[in-house]
């Protein structure tokens, strides 16, 4: 780790260790399949030419480290806005999550690199992805006092606030679900709702079914494709609450859900 990064940037020293302790522990190379664009020490000598270079030569946009990480991820945490913007006109995953859960805006927030961030969110970046931590990037921000302030800060929290009434405006409303019944839900999925949209808590439909012990509608919900092991903020799946609800254990809708989670 170069010295830049020690003494100034104890943020990045953390984003590191996210794709570099996996492999450590299995004694594996850290790049897997990603080649020059997932390498640590590529990315401390390497200009913008250098990586144009490598993206014409037709490199394949899947490819990941060991630690889950893309090239997008590298670009994002390493703070560099021209390679973030060329890698965004190619078909790259902009969401695309490494081992920890984390989005190149995720890492990009931990570095507190400003530019990057409101180019991620203008390209759009989901804001409410949650890592294996329980933490979106707007929690990461808030938690980085250098970014606090920033146009790209700024930009985070209003496209989180603007996601949250748009993405979930009766799936996560526990009102809605006080009244609705199977017909309701089913109609909205059907016009379109989004069955995985969060919560301000981090709950999708299917932990907000779980939690109330609804065995038909997490059989609906499955039906549609809902992730069941999607982590809200405690860091819970639907299917943690669902081993302990009384009203779901044995039905159909426990195995259900107890299988789409082992997937």
């Amino acid at each position: 780790m170069p010295h830049w990064l020690r003494r100034r940037h104890p943020m990045k020293q953390r984003l590191l260790a996210f794709s570099l302790v996996l492999p450590i522990l299995t004694a594996a190379p850290v790049w897997g399949q990603c080649t020059k664009l997932c390498e640590q020490e590529w990315w401390q000598k390497a200009k913008v030419n250098d990586i144009i270079v490598e993206l014409d030569r037709g490199l394949d946009m899947s490819d990941r480290d060991l630690g889950g990480s893309t090239m997008l991820h590298w670009a994002a945490g390493f703070g560099v806005p021209d390679v973030v913007l060329a890698l965004l006109t190619t078909n790259i995953g902009i969401n695309d999550v490494d081992n920890y859960g984390h989005t190149p805006l995720h890492w990009a927030v931990l570095t507190g690199s400003s530019e990057i961030i409101v180019g991620l969110l203008e390209a759009g970046a989901d804001t409410t992805i949650i890592g294996i931590d329980g933490q979106t990037p707007v929690d990461l921000a808030k938690e980085n006092e250098n970014l606090k302030g920033t146009p790209g800060y700024i930009a985070l929290l209003a496209a989180k606030a603007a996601s949250v009434t748009a993405a979930c405006p009766k799936l996560c409303d526990d009102s809605w679900w006080k009244t609705a019944d199977l017909a309701d839900l089913r109609s909205e999925l059907e016009a379109g709702a989004d069955v995985n949209a969060r919560s301000r808590q981090g709950w999708t439909p299917l932990h907000k079914a779980v939690w109330r012990g609804d065995p038909k509608a997490v059989l609906v919900l499955l039906e549609f494709n809902a992730d069941a092991t999607a982590l809200a903020k405690d860091g819970k799946t639907p299917w943690n609450y669902a081993e302990f609800s009384k009203k779901l254990t044995g039905t159909k809708a426990y195995w259900a859900l107890k299988d789409a989670y082992e997937q």
